[in-house]
């Protein structure tokens, strides 16, 4: 069985029960505004597609047990193997709808994702904060990786300046 694929948007379902499609970043910076959804929503990429009549009556028939219809000048292994490379691609072309994940605390809103950034920057700059007291009491010596982590502090600090500015911005 192949593997589903997800459409490419990330369903949060609330404490409330709404499901939202969360807010994206474009590559340009700006955001992309969440959107609500409907249960069960299938996004038009993901929908089956379109097949005249005549074609499906052209697979009903060669479904039919009374045997395949085939081309004059085909043998009917010919047949059956184009069938077999036919069944082949459908399974791997096969994508199913998206559900939506139970997160209380998902980011839908361009500020829950700056607010999640800033969260984990002042988790890092919390760690260097103690890294930084270990070292001037001389408990231990410092790692050269816990080294490089202390002096990326003014990086950290510069980039929660940043957030933080085009947080208010929003």
């Amino acid at each position: 069985m192949s593997k589903p694929e997800t459409g490419g948007d990330n369903r949060i379902k609330t404490k409330t029960g709404e499901t939202f499609i969360a807010a994206t970043q474009r590559p340009d910076g700006t955001w992309r505004k969440p959107r609500r959804v409907k249960e069960g929503y299938v996004p038009p990429e993901e929908q089956p597609k379109y097949k005249c009549p005549a074609a499906v009556e052209v697979e009903k028939e060669t479904t039919v047990s009374s045997g395949p219809k085939y081309p004059v000048g085909w043998s009917p292994l010919e047949l059956k193997q184009m069938a077999e490379n036919a069944q082949r691609k459908k399974t791997d072309q096969v994508r199913l709808p998206v559900a939506a994940s139970m997160a209380s605390n998902a980011p839908i809103t361009p500020q829950d994702h700056i607010n999640k950034k800033l969260l984990n920057l002042r988790k890092k700059l919390n760690d260097i904060e103690k890294l930084q007291t270990k070292a001037e009491s001389g408990e231990t010596k410092l790692e050269l990786n816990q080294q490089q982590k202390i002096e990326r502090k003014p990086e950290i600090e510069a980039e929660i300046d940043k957030l933080t500015k085009e947080l208010e911005e929003l």
